[in-house]
């Protein structure tokens, strides 16, 4: 395990690779060129919400006033104003969708100098795996630490796409993936398999867990009745869900963030202690 004892040291190869990532993305041209981009985006946002704000206002007025003219006037701009920020809005989740996949492709380039990654052993699909779901798993489990990718494929497992909700049953060694967006799925799944297969991962997770959230309570996560979570500063409360036996959504949601990118489900850039740590499983365990 590398020298893997404790959480801490966990951390502790984490921060140094997420030092070593965060001078990459200041050295990225392509990076820094994107997040200029965002910048510029952010502030011609801000310059149309103020115009739009103010052409309502003008329009309310010229309703009170009953100045017909005027009115039809102002509804011109301001359906003008409302087309430009539909515009923007897309423009900004495609550059915000491109500054995640950079940064992913970063950081998988980093990783691959510390550690093998992937493996070409065979895997064993139990009979009902589907084709599309397999090629998602392959390609999401082959851009883990060899060792993990070893491991994981000395247990048969069914993987399967089906509409629904994505899980990861342990007792039967069962994957669903969905049908849309099979490897970022697939990519958050695994996270759930490689607690089951790779020795220490949980205990680390357990640990990682109870010191970030020390104190405090369960609560409802929000928009559900029966999930629950410990808050702390996660990137998303789901990131903190509780469950009554050893799972957790640490390196789920962290692996999501930096073998993807592509999807925007939950950034887990938003905290980097959770980055440190999944980064410091990644790269020592």
């Amino acid at each position: 395990n590398k020298g893997i004892k404790d959480y801490k040291d966990v951390m502790n190869v984490g921060e140094v690779m997420y030092r070593e990532v965060d001078k990459r993305f200041s050295e990225s041209k392509k990076l820094q060129k994107l997040l200029s981009q965002m910048d510029e985006i952010e502030k011609e946002a801000k310059r149309l919400m103020s115009e739009w704000r103010t052409l309502n206002k003008a329009l309310a007025k010229a309703i009170d006033t009953g100045d017909t003219e005027k009115y039809r006037m102002l509804e011109r701009s301001l359906d003008r104003v409302e087309e430009e920020q539909r515009k923007l809005r897309k423009k900004l989740f495609n550059t915000e969708k491109n500054v995640r996949i950079e940064k992913s492709n970063i950081f998988k380039s980093a990783l691959r100098e510390v550690r093998q990654i992937g493996s070409d052993v065979e895997h064993f699909f139990a009979l009902g795996t589907s084709k599309k779901a397999q090629k998602a798993y392959l390609e999401a489990i082959n851009n883990l630490p060899k060792e993990w990718v070893e491991k994981s494929a000395e247990q048969p497992i069914t993987v399967i796409a089906k509409r629904g909700r994505a899980y990861y049953n342990r007792k039967k060694a069962e994957m669903v993936l969905g049908t849309e967006n099979t490897f970022t799925t697939a990519c958050h799944e695994i996270g759930h398999r490689i607690e089951k297969v790779v020795d220490g991962v949980t205990d680390l997770e357990r640990q990682f867990y109870d010191a970030r959230t020390a104190g405090h309570s369960l609560k409802t996560i929000p928009g559900t009745t029966d999930e629950m979570y410990k808050p702390n500063d996660w990137a998303d409360p789901y990131v903190g869900r509780y469950y009554e036996f050893d799972a957790y959504e640490i390196l789920s949601t962290g692996l999501e963030t930096l073998l993807d990118g592509k999807r925007d489900v939950i950034d887990a850039w938003k905290d980097p202690e959770q980055i440190k740590f999944v980064m410091g499983l990644l790269g020592g365990l």
